[in-house]
């Protein structure tokens, strides 16, 4: 199956966006043959599947499932997806923030 220039970009920018996080573990030797490579085998893994297994895998058995021998990037990137919720509280740390500082005003103003 080929696979779309969009995907191919959007990968790419991945990559290009965690580019520290990937060489830091020590995958240098990377180039765009290499990752059209590693993308073509993954896309044709999980495009084989039909849509009841892959309605039945979570982020967390793919990760599992994914060899960093044959994948090195990929595995890398949904390591970075499972924790991104994790680090994206900003949010939710300022609503108790708010509070106060509308007790505050309601309390001296």
């Amino acid at each position: 199956m080929k696979i779309s220039e969009d995907i191919e970009s959007k990968f790419k920018q991945l990559v290009e966006t965690y580019q520290d996080i990937i060489d830091e573990y020590n995958v240098s030797s990377l180039n765009d043959h290499i990752l059209n490579g590693e993308l073509d085998l993954w896309y044709t893994k999980y495009s084989n599947l039909i849509s009841s297994e892959l309605k039945n895998k979570n982020i967390f058995e793919v990760y599992f499932q994914t060899s960093p021998d044959i994948y090195p990037v990929i595995p890398k990137l949904l390591q970075i997806f499972i924790t991104l919720p994790v680090s994206t509280a900003t949010g939710e740390r300022s609503f108790p923030t708010f509070c106060r500082f509308k007790t505050y005003l309601r309390n001296y103003l």
